[in-house]
C-alpha cells in the first residue's frame, strides 16, 4: 500500500480567518502548487464549514489535478466530488447535502431547469411516510428511472409485492423500501454481493434525467451563498475562460 502523503499545514492570518468566518471575499497569493492550495482549502473549510465547495478551474487538466489533490489530502472527504452538473448534484445543492463541485466557469452560465420544476423530481423517503409501491413506481417512471426485474445499476427500480428496490442515480448502492398498509415500513441500503443491509433513517432520491432547461436559471440560482465556499485559482486564466464562455 503506498504511503499517505505527509499532511501540509498552512496557517491563515487572523484578518483572513475573520473574513472567511464572516463570508466575505478574501484573496491569498504565493501558493502556486495545487496540493498546497487544496490543503489551504481544507483549512478554510475547518474554520468556516460550508455544505458546498465550488472550485472553478480553467481547463480539464487543471480539473484533474484539483480532484487528485482533494482525494490525496482527503479534503472534505465526507462529501462526493463532482466534475459536471448532473441531477444528483442539483439535488444535493437544493437539499443542502455536502458536495464538492470542480467545474469550469461555463458551468455557472449553462441554463438549468427552473428550481420548482426540478424540485418536483426529488423524492424524500423515510419510514412512517404515507406512500405505496404504485406512488413510487409512477414517480420513478415520470422522472427517468427504468423498471427492471432486479436492480443492477443506477437509474433502475424493481417492484415485488410490498417491496421496492431503487438504485438512485449518483448513489453507491440500491435502496430497499418496504411497505405496510400504504406506509413506508422500513428503509435499507442493500449490498447484494455481500448479502448485507443497513437501516436508513431517510433517503433523498434525485431524478434520473435532467428536466427541461430554463434560459433564466443557472447554477448560481441553485447555490446557497451562506453555505457555499467558492475557490478560484489561476484567476487570470479563469477570467479568460469566463469571457469566452459568455
Amino acid at each position: 500500500m503506498p504511503a499517505s502523503p505527509d499532511p501540509i499545514h498552512l496557517s491563515l492570518p487572523p484578518a483572513v480567518r475573520d473574513a472567511l468566518r464572516d463570508g466575505r471575499v478574501t484573496r491569498t497569493s504565493g501558493i502556486p502548487e495545487i496540493t498546497a492550495q487544496a490543503a489551504l482549502v481544507g483549512e478554510v473549510l475547518r474554520i468556516a464549514p460550508r455544505h458546498t465547495l465550488l472550485w472553478l478551474v480553467d481547463d480539464e487538466d487543471h480539473q484533474r489535478r484539483v480532484v487528485a489533490a482533494l482525494h490525496a489530502l482527503r479534503v472534505a472527504a465526507d462529501r462526493p466530488i463532482a466534475t459536471d452538473v448532473t441531477p444528483p448534484v442539483l439535488a444535493a445543492l437544493l437539499t443542502q447535502q455536502p458536495i464538492t463541485l470542480v467545474v469550469r466557469p461555463r458551468a455557472l452560465l449553462t441554463p438549468l431547469p427552473a428550481i420548482p420544476h426540478f424540485r418536483n423530481g426529488i423524492l424524500h423517503v423515510r419510514p412512517g411516510a404515507a406512500a405505496s409501491t404504485t406512488d413510487l413506481s409512477r414517480h420513478f417512471v415520470e422522472h427517468g428511472y427504468m423498471a427492471e426485474s432486479m436492480v443492477s445499476g443506477p437509474g433502475e427500480f424493481a417492484r415485488r409485492g410490498g417491496v421496492m428496490d431503487v438504485y438512485p442515480v449518483g448513489g453507491h448502492a440500491p435502496i430497499r423500501v418496504e411497505f405496510a398498509d400504504r406506509t413506508i415500513a422500513s428503509l435499507h441500503s442493500i449490498d447484494h454481493a455481500n448479502k448485507a443491509s443497513a437501516a436508513l433513517p431517510h433517503a433523498i432520491i434525485p431524478p434520473a434525467r435532467m428536466p427541461a432547461r430554463d434560459d433564466g436559471t443557472n447554477l448560481r440560482d441553485y447555490l446557497h451563498p451562506a453555505q457555499s465556499l467558492a475557490v478560484l485559482t489561476d484567476v487570470d486564466d479563469i477570467l479568460d475562460e469566463d469571457a469566452h464562455a459568455a
